[in-house]
């Protein structure tokens, strides 16, 4: 066995670059395709938005910590990694801006009911492969974020937000695979 001549390696190495040139080029129109969307969808998030933070103005008013909040307001605790949640781990890092937390809602629950707003017109548009949606399908998407099972995630002060990317997270392959959907990578 002798190693590969030096003109082999070269075109190897040229070619690597000529694939990684044509990869950035393509990351970036689906970077471009997703502002696009982003633009295109901005009013029936801002609907969902306005309808599911009128649906926690309940639990936002409240002000109640709940369950796993007492402990993480006294004491600032975070302990996402003994289950496994390093995004929240790292995410709750970051949000808070320090290792211990503080209680800085409604924050958290906001960003997490808008994040939710998101995952509705994301499902919505692989539904129906619209871009406009009738009163019907925004009804359809209440119960994403307003069902008593989310609800309950939305009360925890700390964690809503991981919860509600979890859910986004969920949403997200089908969108990447999705061939009608803008910013789509599998086309």
């Amino acid at each position: 066995w002798s190693p590969p001549s030096i003109p082999a390696w070269s075109t190897l190495f040229r070619t690597g670059i000529v694939c990684g040139r044509a990869q950035g080029r393509a990351r970036g129109a689906v970077m471009e395709n997703l502002k696009s969307s982003a633009k295109k969808y901005r009013v029936p998030i801002g609907i969902l938005l306005v309808v599911y933070l009128v649906g926690i103005l309940a639990i936002i008013r409240a002000n109640f910590y709940y369950i796993d909040d007492l402990g993480r307001a006294f004491w600032g605790y975070r302990g996402f990694q003994y289950f496994s949640r390093y995004v929240s781990e790292f995410g709750s890092i970051l949000i808070h801006a320090d290792t211990e937390l503080t209680d800085i809602s409604p924050l958290p629950q906001i960003l997490a009911t808008g994040i939710m707003a998101i995952s509705g017109v994301a499902i919505l548009h692989l539904i129906t492969e619209k871009e406009r949606f009738s009163v019907i399908e925004y009804i359809a998407m209440v119960p994403l974020c307003l069902s008593p099972y989310f609800l309950e995630c939305i009360s925890y002060k700390f964690d809503a937000l991981y919860m509600a990317i979890s859910v986004l997270a969920s949403v997200a392959p089908a969108l990447l695979y999705s061939k009608k959907m803008p910013g789509g990578v599998c086309t």
